[in-house]
């Protein structure tokens, strides 16, 4: 109703297929494995369940594949069909397990060094998050790489579009992330705002065994709403 009112802008979804390495989905069906095993167990323990389910998570959100999909949009820049300026990406935190470098710092770096963009890192760490909002504003910045902290709290109406390269299962955090994107914006007559969503899926190839119901439906929950006001949703 708030979109249809003009309260909050239209917008389109675009979901950006990735493939988990065989790797990373091998370590995904271990912990599948493992939640199977600590489910079946009498009586159940919950904190080793949701320690389980979140390590499996992280596998998803920190995955190589979406590193390098995120370079390969970046460099193919022929007719701009990603435009990272006055733009949010969400990443995952923690370190890339193969290069021992931070994933905010390889998003970073891809951004700025292949890109070209002017980036701020965004996040709880960052000593005057303020004035780093006020730099984006102001277009200082053309792109913040940011982890969970601009979930809520933040009001910048500018911003037109988000990259999410990393997100949790909890609809609240889906809802919020639309919310930030879509706030209208009377000094740049912001009419319509991009929502472009990195969605993980098993290794090509494969369609059926442990794991891969598990993770197509937990990605595809978030692709869903995300699609279902969408101005493209029959896409």
């Amino acid at each position: 109703e708030a979109i249809e009112n003009g309260f909050l802008s239209h917008y389109l979804y675009q979901p950006l297929f990735v493939n988990l390495s065989d790797s990373d989905f091998n370590t995904y069906q271990s912990y599948t494995k493992q939640v199977i095993v600590a489910m079946n167990q009498d009586p159940l323990d919950e904190a080793l369940i949701k320690d389980i389910l979140t390590k499996r998570s992280s596998v998803v959100k920190k995955s190589n594949s979406k590193i390098d999909k995120l370079q390969e949009i970046v460099r193919n820049q022929s007719g701009r069909k990603y435009d990272f300026k006055n733009s949010v990406v969400y990443c995952g935190h923690g370190k890339d397990y193969e290069t021992e470098e931070s994933i905010i710092d390889s998003v970073t770096r891809v951004l700025a060094m292949d890109g070209h963009y002017s980036v701020s890192q965004f996040t709880s760490r960052t000593a005057d998050r303020a004035r780093v909002l006020r730099e984006f504003e102001d277009e200082n910045y053309d792109v913040l790489v940011a982890i969970k902290c601009f979930d809520e709290g933040v009001d910048v109406p500018k911003l037109d579009k988000i990259y999410i390269m990393a997100s949790d299962a909890l609809s609240r955090q889906t809802i919020q992330r639309r919310g930030r994107v879509l706030r209208t914006c009377t000094e740049t007559g912001k009419r319509i705002a991009y929502i472009y969503d990195f969605v993980a899926l098993p290794p090509l190839g494969s369609v059926e065994g442990i794991g891969v119901p598990n993770l197509v439906v937990n990605e595809m929950k978030r692709a869903r709403e995300y699609a279902r006001l969408a101005d493209n949703n029959t896409d």
